[in-house]
């Protein structure tokens, strides 16, 4: 996943610019960045996905999108599946289906990495200390 302000030219994702290989796949992310600034071809999960497979990917809800021009926003292969702050605080939203989720895998070890303080923070790798 990733968190935090984007930047860049154009072609500007919260997980990825310009996808080039049709052989790329995006799935089961989740961009959780607050601002994304940009001129021109901009979205939250990927700026533009050419022909590479995206899909299953979440996206902050109130995210900004600052300059340019959000392209395709009903696409969901460009902006992802929207989720308000209370969804990405909680295990359920990445998890396995069948909740609908990410398919993450949540407890205390290298097939299990993830680990969340429900409702106080965003996933993080159970080998952190402290949730970041």
């Amino acid at each position: 996943y990733s968190t935090g302000n984007v930047s860049g030219d154009e072609h500007v994702g919260g997980i990825a610019g310009e996808v080039i290989s049709s052989s790329t796949t995006i799935a089961n992310n989740a961009a959780i960045n607050q601002k994304i600034n940009e001129s021109s071809y901009v979205n939250r999960i990927v700026g533009d996905p050419g022909y590479s497979n995206v899909k299953n990917n979440f996206a902050l809800d109130t995210m900004t999108i600052n300059g340019g021009y959000s392209s395709n926003v009903g696409d969901l292969r460009y902006s992802g599946t929207p989720k308000l702050i209370d969804k990405l605080t909680t295990q359920e939203t990445y998890s396995a289906d069948p909740t609908g989720g990410l398919g993450w895998k949540f407890g205390n070890d290298k097939d299990n990495p993830w680990k969340i303080d429900e409702g106080n923070g965003y996933p993080y790798l159970y080998w952190q200390k402290i949730a970041p």
